[in-house]
């Protein structure tokens, strides 16, 4: 399943799957700040992808909330897996919000910087670090709206989001088609 808006030269759209299996330049991971292969969805990318990209978080260290790193994809359908740690939800009055912001900027902005066309993203803090999902779809479809409209990509014009169940993909599909209306396409 499929639900899709153009916004300027960009292409924003959600399919349900698994994100190992998707194709395409860089596959976002939702890592802890330690960048170990943990559970999840991180833990399925570290699998699929091989020791090739444990062994490269491994070199790269710790990252900061809201930070984004890259590895090669070893294994996947993809050149490059960027790493984004995002918060871990304890109520919203953490900054919580201006994190999870933060980590779908900057791996779009480092998907920008190696020439990235087409980014994929799972659903960042939603599982294990218990954003709630409403939310957290609405903060990834606005912080991908704020990056589009204020930066100057080049390179990047596709950007999906890979959910893994009916539920996350009807939420994520709900807040793009909330965020990114039908008739706006600047």
């Amino acid at each position: 399943m499929l639900g899709l808006r153009h916004y300027h030269d960009f292409a924003i759209d959600v399919w349900q799957g698994d994100i190992t299996t998707f194709s395409c330049d860089a596959m976002v991971n939702a890592s802890d700040p330690e960048l170990s292969p943990g559970g999840g969805v991180s833990g399925a990318i570290h699998k699929v992808g091989g020791l090739i990209v444990t062994e490269e978080c491994a070199k790269l260290g710790a990252i900061n909330t809201g930070e984004a790193v890259y590895t090669s994809a070893g294994d996947l359908p993809a050149r490059y897996v960027i790493h984004t740690s995002g918060p871990i939800w304890q109520g919203g009055g953490q900054g919580e919000q201006d994190l999870l912001t933060r980590s779908y900027i900057n791996s779009l902005s480092l998907a920008e910087s190696l020439s990235c066309r087409h980014v994929t993203f799972p659903a960042l803090s939603a599982g294990i670090y218990g954003y709630p999902l409403q939310e957290a779809a609405l903060v990834a479809m606005k912080a991908v709206k704020k990056s589009l409209s204020d930066a100057h990509f080049l390179k990047l014009k596709r950007i999906t989001f890979a959910l893994f169940d009916q539920k996350s993909y009807k939420t994520f599909q709900q807040a793009l088609f909330a965020v990114f209306t039908e008739d706006e396409h600047e």
